[in-house]
């Protein structure tokens, strides 16, 4: 099997072909080393995509610091015709969220008691105020209302499976540690219902929130969400990443998006 080109050797050859410049920030959707990723599939219909993300990012500790942030805004210019961002799945899926927003489960918590909504929705409302910084400083950056195209995640399927190199665990699980392992920490969510329902709760709840954003009449017309649930079926490579055929499946997801913004 021939080596995945790198994504700079994909945006030259973008450049080369005269493709659409579009600029990429976001987290590890958009950055797998070892296997086509989103931002590979996109770069397949015909976009020269120039990408600063980076795997385990999150949006306030790593792609609006103040050392970072710079890194994806340097490179939008007069070519860039719109941003793609992946961001926010780090902030409510990795370890130390799920250990915050999951309430531990004893012989009479009920289902809808399993979530802390009350941390969930001081989190939404951080995160709305994230995007609403990516949207304004994009915007400052490209002297004019630059389209951005941004996702939702899929409903991840806790599970006792981590991210991999050469058959080596690198990353994860993540939300398997925090519900169902020996971990001193873990909430004690052995039922399967009761972890599709956690992880359902989290998901729609991110996804209500970018969609709040992309109808308010002042963002509508840029700021654009793919609505990436129930499109990844079994194509999961790990706990939280789909497959190079899952990521397929959302970025022509994203492909259809874009065509109705630049």
């Amino acid at each position: 099997m021939p080596s995945k080109k790198s994504k700079e050797e994909l945006y030259q050859e973008g450049r080369h072909r005269g493709y659409p410049k579009i600029v990429a920030e976001g987290d590890s959707w958009f950055s797998v080393v070892i296997y086509r990723d989103l931002i590979d599939h996109l770069s397949s219909y015909r976009y020269a995509i120039r990408n600063a993300a980076h795997f385990g990012d999150e949006i306030e500790r790593d792609m609006l610091a103040a050392d970072r942030r710079d890194e994806w805004l340097d490179l939008i210019d007069d070519d860039t015709e719109a941003l793609v961002f992946s961001g926010g799945g780090n902030d409510i899926l990795d370890v130390n969220a799920l250990k915050a927003l999951i309430v531990p489960k004893t012989q009479t918590t009920t289902q809808s008691e399993l979530v802390d909504q009350n941390e969930l929705g001081r989190r939404m409302v951080r995160l709305k105020g994230h995007y609403e910084d990516v949207i304004a400083l994009t915007h400052q950056k490209a002297g004019r209302q630059l389209p951005i195209v941004t996702h939702g995640y899929d409903y991840i399927v806790p599970r006792d499976q981590p991210t991999t190199l050469l058959w080596v665990g690198i990353a994860g699980p993540w939300a398997w540690k925090v519900m169902n392992s020996s971990e001193p920490y873990s909430k004690g969510i052995t039922l399967k219902a009761d972890r599709t329902y956690i992880m359902k709760t989290l998901v729609d709840a991110f996804n209500d929130m970018l969609t709040g954003l992309a109808t308010d009449p002042v963002h509508q017309s840029y700021f654009k969400v793919v609505d990436a649930r129930n499109t990844i079926q079994d194509d999961w490579k790990d706990e939280i990443h789909p497959n190079s055929k899952g990521f397929r499946r959302v970025a022509r997801k994203f492909h259809d998006t874009l065509k109705s913004v630049i």
